[in-house]
C-alpha cells in the first residue's frame, strides 16, 4: 500500500519478520521477500511492480536497480499502449466523422439530382397534359368513329401522366426523407 500511495521502492527481506507486510496474504502467496516498485508515468501512478521469492532473502543493490529499471520500462510501454488507444480512438472517431460527411454529401447530390429529375419529367408531363387538351377540342369536330378511337387513346394517355407523376413525387419523397434522417444522424 505504501509503495502505491507513496510512490516509494518498498523492499521486504523476509516477509515473517516485517511489520509492514500482511502475513495472512503472504502465506497464502507463498511468499518469503520481494520487492515492489511503483509504476509510474507521467506523474501519474499505473500499478506495482512486484517481484517475489518464496524463501526469505536479503535483497542487493544491483537487483533493486534491475527492478526499478524494469518498473520504468513498463511503465513506458503501458503509458505508450494507453496513448496508442487514445490515438486510435481518436483516429476512429475521425474516420467515423468522415464517412457521415461524405455519406451526407453523396445525399445532398441525390436530392440535387431528385429535384433536377423531378423537373425535367414534370415539365414534358405537364406539356403532354396540355397538349391532349387542346386535341381533344380539335377533333371535337371529327367523325364519331374515329372520335371513339382517339378518345380511348387520349383516355390511356391521361391516365398514365398522373402515374408518372405520382411516381415523380415518390422519388422526391424518398429523396427528401433520405437527406433528413441523414442530417439528423
Amino acid at each position: 500500500k505504501r509503495a502505491l500511495e507513496e510512490r516509494e521502492v518498498c523492499k521486504v527481506d523476509d516477509w515473517a519478520r516485517d511489520q509492514r507486510v500482511n502475513r495472512e496474504l503472504a502465506q497464502r502467496w507463498g511468499i518469503g521477500s520481494a520487492i515492489i516498485v511503483p509504476l509510474v508515468a507521467r506523474e501519474r501512478t499505473l500499478g506495482l511492480l512486484v517481484v517475489t521469492r518464496g524463501a526469505p532473502h536479503p535483497w542487493s543493490e544491483e537487483q533493486l536497480e534491475a527492478a526499478e529499471t524494469l518498473a520504468v520500462q513498463a511503465s513506458v510501454a503501458i503509458e505508450n499502449a494507453r496513448l496508442y488507444e487514445e490515438a486510435r480512438a481518436a483516429y476512429d472517431h475521425l474516420k467515423d466523422a468522415q464517412q457521415r460527411l461524405l455519406q451526407n454529401e453523396r445525399m445532398a447530390l441525390l436530392g440535387t439530382f431528385a429535384s433536377g429529375l423531378a423537373h425535367e419529367v414534370r415539365n414534358p408531363l405537364n406539356s403532354i397534359a396540355l397538349q391532349l387538351s387542346l386535341l381533344e377540342r380539335r377533333i371535337a369536330s371529327a367523325d364519331a368513329r374515329l372520335l371513339d378511337q382517339l378518345d380511348e387513346v387520349i383516355g390511356v394517355i391521361r391516365e398514365e401522366i398522373p402515374r408518372l407523376d405520382a411516381l415523380v413525387g415518390d422519388f422526391l419523397f424518398f429523396s427528401r426523407m433520405s437527406r433528413s434522417s441523414n442530417v439528423a444522424s
